[in-house]
């Protein structure tokens, strides 16, 4: 038999743990459900881990990580602002939204995961910002427009019926046109 301990990694490890925080909350984010769901032993966990603490804290850190790379890959100074508001409107509508969601929710009892969320919302708001303040609106606009992005985003995420894709899609478009007029 394989030993699958020595193959799994730490992000396994937060991978399923956010899917659990996602599905069950975090009272059900723990070791041993986690080690069987993963199937693997106690001890992979405690390889990557030092307790229970330490596997919350890294969940906050890696989700954060992720949220950042997404902004760095979506904010390629390359493209022109309007070509990057449109991979951010397309990239919303695709998005897995569960382990953001799983996150605010959590924050609202957990201060590092309200401290993270912080931290994420003001970089996402300041890049759409950013974007806005590159076509040319005027400061007021720019914020109400960075303001329209990102809260769309996150109520979408928030919000359990879910459009179709193609309906996704024209909605996208639809809003791509009234934001750069």
């Amino acid at each position: 038999m394989e030993d699958k301990t020595l193959k799994l990694s730490q992000e396994n490890w937060l991978v399923a743990a956010l899917d659990v925080l996602s599905k069950d909350g975090i009272e059900k984010v723990k070791v041993e459900p986690l080690a069987v769901y993963l199937g693997v032993t106690k001890g992979s966990f405690y390889w990557h881990f030092k307790n229970r603490e330490a596997l919350f804290t890294q969940m906050v850190d890696y989700w954060a990580a992720v949220q950042n790379d997404i902004i760095d890959h979506l904010g390629e100074s390359a493209l022109e602002p309007k070509q990057r508001l449109w991979n951010v409107l397309q990239f919303i509508g695709r998005k897995d939204s569960r382990h953001d969601v799983a996150i605010r929710a959590w924050a609202r009892n957990n201060n590092y995961a309200a401290q993270a969320i912080t931290a994420i919302d003001g970089r996402r708001l300041t890049f759409c910002e950013k974007l806005f303040e590159q076509m040319g609106f005027a400061d007021d606009e720019i914020k109400l427009r960075a303001r329209l992005v990102y809260y769309y985003q996150v109520g979408e995420y928030t919000v359990l019926e879910q459009d179709a894709a193609p309906q996704r899609l024209a909605l996208s478009e639809l809003r791509y046109k009234m934001l750069i007029v």
